[in-house]
């Protein structure tokens, strides 16, 4: 990753019990389990969404530049 790289969005991912913050989306593996928020702290969410998802791929970067990655709702046992 270039030393230009600014992040649009604040990735973490879910380490046992705990939400690990990672430098971008493109270091999400497989089968990882992640949630994204803006940079003001709004949450990433579609409609009707926990905003928790689960990596079913590896993510790649689209044509436009940016990280892109197939997910699924992710639905934690609380």
């Amino acid at each position: 990753m270039d030393s230009s790289y600014k992040p649009r969005r604040v990735t973490e991912v879910l380490r046992g019990d705990k939400w690990v913050k990672v430098s971008c989306l493109g270091q999400v593996a497989k089968g990882d389990v992640f949630r994204m928020t803006e940079l003001t702290g709004e949450p990433v969410l579609e409609a009707g969404s926990s905003g928790i998802m689960i990596a079913m791929d590896c993510p790649f970067l689209a044509d436009n530049g940016r990280w892109t990655i197939e997910c699924k709702e992710h639905v934690l046992d609380k």
